[in-house]
């Protein structure tokens, strides 16, 4: 009696479970309401409350995406289908906007089955392969102000939102509940939690900015609209249209536009997610492309929540464009995109075609810029007209080949290629997978790189220790050695018999080393570096393997009295295996 009394003082109690069940407060996610329920039904533990609620028994749950939510319907006594009340707690209502219809059912049918982290993943992927995590995030004002109002503490939706670091209702930082990257957490309140709670660091004139954000994102979010592809696409470029970013000729200046859009991304380099905003003009430029021609909002909406909000700046009135632009007819609407107008002249035959290739070293947006036509237009062309531009034309030596040649030379990595030539690194691997040439020169230096390092590495080492039965040096990378014993044997057979002729002065001084003598003990030396460096193999440094492994050893075995430097080297080598 006494529980039931408790929930109807802090809320209407549901009676369809064997334990009550309190309503969802405004704007309340659902880890926040399962944590209330927890904290209402005082159980032993919140495993017990995991089985009753999700049937399972859990200590911590995704808080962004919580799973086996058919069994938390019935438990709670859903009316009609669940899954607008899970669209509206989790945070699949921040990416809802721009879902299809069919991935908002495979969304939502992954939370009913129970693959939210799976979901989690594939939704935070799409930041360009950065896996993404969402903290738990809370507003100190909205803690007290609630706590006052309903007797609660919780979480409220539109602060878990990406982007979202400022609370838009009191336009403070919000705080972040430690450990801030953790995907799961255990049933916690805010205010039970209070002490660890982490503000954000937000300097003082990036505040508003971050506050305006924030605004802007919970107005597209809020609204419920699932937003149409090919609308938004056309807004896009009647904005940059109305900012000048496009020309007479319908082509899109996007150096003009990357340059607008960083120095916008300069106010908002205090939230968290910097990985989704621009360093550079060029890679400003690479993002607005993407985003531009994203004809199935496939990118993570993040970035289309900057790129609105730099161009509209205010929620109102980018709704105001977009119910305007989607009351508008199909064939206006892709009128609107700005597509390049299709050139009427004929191009210029093959024969003029190729000797302007050339001319131009293959850069085929200097020649769409000599022929007035735009570079999709340009391949379009040579694809219709079956020009096979890069087989059948000879491309004189530019800087570009150069610089590759010289790079496959010092066996640098694709990843530094790119970087040299500033081109992509699929496009440079391409290109030197179709020259069998350019592979093999590639191969060689990055093999005589390897080389080089592993004979420094060799060379920098104390192998004082090699000579006798005792463990090898720890600095030696037995990587390093193993690929000069396959790859580069005679330097090491050279380099181990300097080695023992600098033993030898002080092992047997005075003696006269012959050469036979010397490269007998180098081969026994590089024999019993080999078999130690793999143990699990379980060579021996004994006579008899000495003579397996070693061509001509058993021959000049007989007459060791003859080679001082061997014998002595013979026994230190097997003293403890023969002692």
């Amino acid at each position: 009696m006494h529980l039931q009394n408790l929930g109807q003082s802090r809320g209407r109690v549901i009676s369809r479970s064997p334990y009550p069940i309190l309503t969802r407060l405004p704007d309340e996610t659902l880890f926040s309401w399962v944590s209330r329920l927890d904290a209402f039904w005082g159980l032993p533990s919140t495993n017990l409350t995991c089985l009753v609620l999700f049937g399972h028994f859990a200590q911590a749950i995704c808080h962004a995406f919580p799973d086996h939510l058919a069994r938390f319907a019935m438990q709670v006594g859903v009316d009609g289908s669940p899954t607008s009340l899970f669209t509206e707690t989790t945070l699949l209502s921040f990416y809802r906007p721009f879902l299809s219809r069919g991935a908002l059912e495979s969304a939502e049918r992954d939370l009913l089955l129970g693959w939210g982290k799976s979901l989690a993943k594939r939704l935070g992927w799409l930041a360009y392969h950065k896996w993404i995590h969402h903290p738990l995030k809370a507003c100190p004002d909205c803690i007290e102000e609630d706590h006052r109002q309903t007797g609660w503490s919780y979480w409220h939706q539109v602060h878990q939102w990406p982007g979202v670091w400022v609370c838009p209702k009191h336009g403070v930082p919000l705080h972040v509940l430690e450990p801030c990257n953790a995907d799961t957490h255990e049933l916690v309140l805010p205010l039970a939690y209070i002490s660890h709670l982490r503000p954000v660091a937000l300097p003082e004139q990036l505040l508003e900015p971050s506050r305006a954000l924030a605004h802007f994102i919970s107005g597209v979010v809020h609204e419920r609209f699932v937003i149409q592809p090919e609308v938004l696409l056309a807004l896009y470029y009647q904005q940059a249209a109305s900012h000048g970013w496009i020309n007479d000729a319908g082509q899109m200046q996007w150096v003009d536009a990357a340059s607008s859009y960083i120095a916008h991304c300069h106010h908002l380099t205090a939230i968290p997610e910097r990985h989704f905003l621009p360093e550079t003009i060029q890679s400003s430029g690479r993002v607005l492309y993407q985003v531009f021609r994203d004809e199935g909002l496939a990118l993570h909406p993040l970035r289309h929540l900057l790129v609105m909000y730099w161009l509209w700046g205010d929620v109102s009135a980018f709704w105001r464009d977009y119910c305007h632009c989607s009351r508008m007819p199909q064939g206006l609407v892709h009128a609107a995109k700005f597509d390049p107008p299709v050139i009427p002249k004929e191009l210029p035959l093959q024969r003029e075609l190729e000797a302007l290739y050339a001319a131009v070293q293959g850069n085929l947006a200097d020649m769409a810029e000599i022929l007035g036509i735009s570079l999709l237009q340009l391949r379009k062309q040579f694809r219709l007209h079956g020009i096979p531009m890069s087989a059948s034309v000879a491309v004189e030596p530019s800087e570009w080949t150069l610089l590759l040649g010289s790079g496959l030379d010092k066996g640098m990595s694709s990843l530094e290629l790119s970087k040299l030539l500033k081109l992509p690194r699929t496009q440079i691997c391409a290109a030197i997978h179709r020259d069998r040439a350019l592979l093999t020169r590639w191969q060689d230096g990055r093999r005589n790189l390897q080389v080089e390092k592993a004979r420094k590495h060799f060379a920098s080492l104390d192998i004082s220790s090699c000579f006798e039965a005792k463990p090898l040096p720890l600095l030696l990378d037995q990587k390093l050695c193993w690929f000069l014993i396959r790859q580069d044997r005679a330097w090491l057979l050279g380099h181990l018999q300097r080695r023992v002729r600098v033993w030898a002065q002080f092992t047997t001084p005075g003696v006269g080393l012959s050469e036979a003598d010397v490269s007998l003990c180098a081969q026994m030396l590089l024999y019993s570096i080999r078999s130690r460096l793999f143990p699990a193999f379980k060579f021996v440094n004994s006579r008899g393997a000495f003579c397996r492994h070693i061509p001509g050893f058993s021959s000049l075995g007989r007459r060791l009295c003859h080679f001082p430097l061997s014998q002595s080297l013979l026994a230190s080598l097997t003293a403890p295996t023969e002692a």
